[in-house]
């Protein structure tokens, strides 16, 4: 049962605006703009800018969205918005579709087959129903199709669409021709406190306000409250170094880290303490195994020395249960455990380090990749 509370109109703004919040938080240094579909046509909402509170503001003053929708109209619209994008960069359109037909002026399988030759990648994502000619338009221009059930599907899938897809060297080669980069012109501002109580003007997306802090623009001078953003006289895109390293993971991400289980060391006497270290690191899939000695050899002994997260630092050797002193539990099952390897440094961590750093730092802490 498909249910959006207090209704659809509202429900999509409200998705929208925590998408574009994510989206420039992910994407600092990329563009993004809002296309309505109403009363048979397609206008846009805001222009393509990098400037989240312009379009968020421009997204609360929507409060009718009325007539019949028309899909032609809207990709139609959105080829001649990115038409400018170069061949290195993304050009993709987001559809949120609330309506179960489209009213569209001509063909709309030419249409798409316009935005493949302009390499334009749609999605959508329905709220009513699946609909035929939604799926293909996704299909065909290798996009992603999906329905949302309720606002917080809605929000699931919205942010599924934040990290760029890889699909860059593909467009390349499809494109026919060498792909050659372009100078971005960029600014990095100072950022200054203003003494006075009242404070200073600045620039709140496309409105004046007050503000305490402020960023200046390194070209005209003038004042944002917040950054990433396009300084609303010159046109320069105003960000911060932290802003062009978070985008930077997009293109090199941090390969996945080998699971390893650790695990007693089959040469290790519990009571002598007299055969090598006691703990040894063997792949996942090897667990189930028997450990020969030439096998052992690609394996990873660990002891106290080198038994610490290279993240947090906690220690990854299992707890050892004594079974004389604690029973019914396994001595399989109490002394072993998994931690994660970088594949480039050898650097261990433990799961909730590999789970930050693949998520949130982006790079490996020992190693630096």
């Amino acid at each position: 049962r498909i249910c959006f509370r207090p209704s659809r109109l509202e429900t999509v703004k409200n998705c929208t605006q925590q998408f574009i919040i994510e989206y420039f938080d992910q994407n600092p240094i990329s563009s993004l703009g809002l296309i309505l579909t109403r009363n048979r046509m397609s206008e846009p909402l805001s222009e393509l800018s990098g400037n989240p509170k312009n379009h968020i503001h421009r997204l609360k003053t929507l409060n009718t969205a009325t007539g019949g929708a028309s899909l032609q109209n809207t990709v139609t619209l959105a080829i001649s918005l990115l038409q400018h994008i170069p061949l290195y960069g993304h050009r993709e359109l987001l559809i949120v579709y609330s309506s179960l037909s489209t009213c569209d002026p001509g063909d709309i399988f030419a249409t798409i087959q316009e935005a493949r030759r302009q390499h334009v990648r749609v999605s959508v994502i329905c709220l009513v129903a699946e609909i035929f000619i939604c799926r293909q338009l996704a299909e065909l221009t290798g996009g992603v199709f999906a329905v949302a059930s309720d606002s917080i599907h809605l929000m699931q899938l919205l942010q599924t669409h934040t990290i760029p897809p890889p699909e860059l060297a593909q467009q390349g080669e499809a494109a026919g021709s060498e792909m050659v980069t372009d100078f971005v012109y960029m600014g990095f501002p100072k950022r200054v406190f203003d003494a006075s109580s009242q404070g200073s003007y600045c620039f709140d997306g496309k409105r004046i306000r007050l503000a305490s802090n402020s960023y200046i623009c390194p070209r005209c001078h003038v004042r944002a409250t917040d950054i990433p953003t396009q300084c609303c006289v010159c046109g320069l895109q105003m960000n911060s170094s932290s802003h062009i390293a978070r985008s930077h993971h997009h293109l090199f991400p941090v390969p996945n880290f080998i699971e390893l289980t650790i695990q007693r060391h089959p040469d290790y006497d519990t009571k002598l303490h007299s055969k090598g270290s006691e703990w040894i690191a063997i792949p996942f899939q090897d667990t189930n195994s028997a450990i020969s000695s030439d096998k052992m050899l690609l394996h990873r002994v660990m002891d106290e020395a080198t038994s610490f997260c290279a993240g947090c630092c906690a220690s990854l050797l299992p707890t050892f249960i004594d079974n004389q002193s604690i029973q019914g539990i396994s001595s399989q099952s109490s002394s072993t455990s998994s931690v994660f390897q970088c594949p480039n440094c050898d650097g261990l961590f433990c799961p909730e380090c590999d789970v930050f750093i693949h998520e949130f730092l982006h790079n490996c802490p020992h190693c630096h990749c």
